[in-house]
């Protein structure tokens, strides 16, 4: 089952999906930045199994046959399994960036370029193993050649949605 968590503790502008019991926790803090004051913090006690696991996503729309630029800094403890990854092609296997354990901060830069007749990337952040803290930040997507961020809230620095935004959109839903 997929279950997103409005959760205004999360990171405004990205969905989170929980697929099954996934004990991953995902939280944005200020105890670690690549710039910034914040950065998205993932970790997890539990072992892998299939299935269980947390990921946040947007979809991004984009033009058919262009070259986009992606990447994200990343710091901290991964998986020696290699189950902390980020696509542009979702949750899917295709094209996973695997993240390693560093003690400074690491780029991770890639290119991709659409299909004639693709308008949509899925850049999705995910964790499927034990990690004691993996700090994410300046996660970008833009079209090669140009500075702006088509994703939102890249930088982990925009936590303006509220409780009442939450709760007005659970209710909108039905789910409160």
């Amino acid at each position: 089952y997929v279950l997103v968590n409005f959760d205004p503790n999360i990171v405004p502008g990205w969905e989170m999906i929980k697929i099954g019991g996934s004990e991953v926790e995902i939280e944005v803090t200020d105890s670690e930045s690549a710039t910034g004051n914040k950065s998205l913090k993932l970790s997890q006690t539990k072992a892998w199994e299939v299935d269980p696991y947390k990921a946040l996503e947007q979809f991004i729309q984009v033009k058919p046959n262009t070259t986009y630029e992606y990447g994200l800094k990343a710091k901290g403890d991964a998986s020696p399994n290699g189950k902390p990854f980020f696509s542009v092609y979702g949750r899917t296997m295709t094209k996973r960036h695997h993240l390693t354990s560093s003690e400074d901060w690491v780029s991770y830069k890639f290119e991709v370029t659409t299909a004639k007749d693709q308008t949509q990337l899925d850049f999705a952040i995910l964790n499927e193993d034990v990690t004691s803290g993996l700090y994410i930040d300046d996660v970008y997507l833009r079209e090669k050649g140009s500075s702006i961020n088509l994703l939102s809230n890249g930088g982990m620095e925009d936590m303006a949605a509220s409780k009442s935004m939450v709760e007005q959109e659970m209710n909108d839903r039905g789910w409160y």
